[in-house]
């Protein structure tokens, strides 16, 4: 009989806190709800201004193309179509 009242007790307590949450929840929604669609649209308005003069900042300065630099002592290899450096470990240099 004990364990039949902590079983029901415990449905009870998990009842009421899925209650209280899908409450919360709603409360939240309608307060997302509740913002102006006048707000809204001029924001996007201004967001969109903001991209346009940002893609025009950028089409303006055209970036010239840097060749990759490669230290002396490096040997470029292909390796499955990308470039690949060998690059030496020690400062040692082998005797002839």
């Amino acid at each position: 009989m004990s364990r039949l009242r902590w079983f029901v007790g415990l449905l009870g307590i998990l009842a009421l806190t899925t209650i209280c949450l899908n409450h919360l929840t709603e409360q939240r929604n309608a307060a997302f709800a509740s913002d102006a669609p006048a707000d809204l649209l001029k924001r996007i308005e201004t967001l969109e201004a903001r991209v346009v003069l940002l893609e025009a900042r950028l089409s303006q300065t055209p970036r010239p193309y840097l060749p990759p630099s490669v230290p002396k002592r490096w040997s470029q290899r292909e390796f499955n179509g990308s470039p690949v450096y060998i690059v030496p470990l020690g400062e040692t240099v082998p005797k002839n």
